[in-house]
């Protein structure tokens, strides 16, 4: 802190400084004569926010890109197809329709999460069986329509946990789903 207040030499300074785990912004203030006033604010959540906030964004749009590079694709294949091919015409219009509902279902789930992160989290009692048959259930057509049978099975007595049911919702919903 004295080099610090001995590096503003009167100016005010602000720097960030990692101490331990956490990070510090340090802002110095000269004030009259040789006093000057220090302000120490942790900012180590804030920092895990933004880095976080920047590798969501980068994932999801990597993500979509493929979706929609498929869906390019197959539409210039699909305007070729229809005078030529009827038969390959339908097989590449059911891809478009997949890879719009997997394009559908990415935006989708980022606007739960943003949702999710825009509000307070109040954690009450949860029965976790019961979230977690709403999620299977939910997706038990589309586990059929890929050919895979998902069975639930819990413990007779009803599981509880302190949680978010919304969050714990959608972290169920995307285990069962992948």
């Amino acid at each position: 802190l004295h080099a610090l207040l001995a590096t503003s030499a009167g100016d005010a300074l602000q720097q960030r400084k990692s101490v331990d785990d956490s990070v510090l912004e340090i802002s110095t203030i000269p004030g009259p004569s040789a006093a000057s006033v220090v302000l120490l604010r942790d900012v180590t959540r804030e920092i895990d926010v933004e880095r976080l906030s920047h590798d969501l964004v980068a994932n999801a749009s990597h993500e979509l890109k493929t979706p929609v590079a498929s869906i390019l694709a197959l539409s210039a294949s699909l305007g070729t197809a229809i005078a030529t091919d009827s038969d390959a015409a339908a097989r590449l219009v059911q891809r478009l329709e997949n890879e719009a509902e997997r394009l559908a279902r990415m935006v989708d789930d980022l606007l739960r999460l943003s949702r999710l992160e825009g509000r307070p989290h109040q954690r009450v009692p949860t029965r976790l069986n019961g979230i977690v048959e709403s999620q299977a259930e939910a997706l038990r057509w589309r586990a059929e329509q890929a050919g895979v049978t998902l069975r639930v099975k819990t413990v007779a007595e009803s599981v509880m946990t302190l949680a978010a049911g919304d969050d714990l919702a959608l972290l169920v919903h995307n285990i069962v789903e992948n």
